[in-house]
């Protein structure tokens, strides 16, 4: 069968209407059979779909930032951004992120529906044909442990150590950071336990953030494996740090780790003593 051949049974003028009409959204080779008809390389198609995906991200990253900065966020602008990224949601690395990012930060708003068992899924065998740390490091926080745990088991350990650059070592750590400050929360302390061990593998004595995000998981799995008050102590001293320097966000991340514990000691003491 010759290309034109091809091209002409793969995109009829009814498939073309319905381009058109926006009531279907090309496959891939509908797109490399467009390019053909006009006469573009198809090599061309694959710059087309990374500048469209993008464009499309950029969009989408601008309205997410725009929202979470609002003084006061509207309910309907919440749901628009919601709607606008599910219809966009695609194999673009950059805006599964952005999906991720959206559910985790606004999990506890009734109005946003949780991620749903086939769409964790989805994600899931996603990862497993392409290892995408970032992803991975936000699915942490919204997938159930066992799933987590076995895509830490493919994806790791990460290759060519010596070649990684920072942002890379950052990802992973950023991973560790999630697994285990989810773990601490889950009281499952032996587990806990074995991911610090392999975080601080990661760490280097320069990337003073992340050293200090470790070293603070490891006194607060302490301070809730063994309720002593020296490794809450060692955790308050280890909160004012990012205080001092002004980064709130980081202060007010594990104040409220912190105060999770708490209460979960409380709890425990209180069911002690019934």
């Amino acid at each position: 069968m010759s290309q034109e051949t091809l091209s002409e049974n793969i995109i009829s003028r009814r498939n073309l209407s319905k381009i058109e009409n926006n009531e279907t959204s090309p496959t891939l080779e509908q797109l490399k059979q467009i390019f053909f008809k006009l006469n573009i390389d198809s090599n061309d198609i694959n710059v087309f779909v990374l500048n469209f995906n993008s464009s499309q991200y950029d969009e989408l990253h601008t309205e997410f930032t725009d929202l979470i900065n609002s003084v006061n966020i509207k309910n309907s602008d919440l749901l628009i951004l919601n709607q606008k990224i599910k219809e966009d949601l695609s194999s673009d690395r950059k805006i599964i992120s952005l999906y991720l990012e959206f559910k985790i930060r606004f999990k506890n708003n009734k109005l946003i529906l949780p991620l749903t068992t086939k769409k964790i899924r989805s994600i899931y065998d996603y990862l497993v044909a392409s290892p995408i740390y970032t992803i991975l490091a936000l699915l942490v926080k919204l997938a159930p442990m066992p799933m987590i745990e076995h895509l830490h088991n493919k994806m790791f350990p990460v290759e060519f150590r010596d070649f990684r650059n920072q942002a890379i070592t950052d990802v992973i750590l950023c991973f560790y950071f999630n697994i285990i400050s989810k773990l601490i929360q889950l009281q499952w302390h032996s587990s806990a336990k074995e991911y610090l061990a392999l975080a601080k593998i990661e760490l280097t004595p320069t990337n003073y953030y992340y050293t200090l995000k470790i070293n603070y998981l490891e006194k607060l799995q302490l301070y809730s494996d063994t309720r002593k008050l020296e490794y809450k102590n060692q955790c308050l001293e280890l909160i004012e740090i990012p205080k001092k320097f002004d980064d709130i966000k980081l202060f007010e991340l594990l104040k409220k780790l912190l105060s999770i514990v708490d209460t979960q000691n409380e709890n425990s003491n209180k069911s002690f003593f019934k």
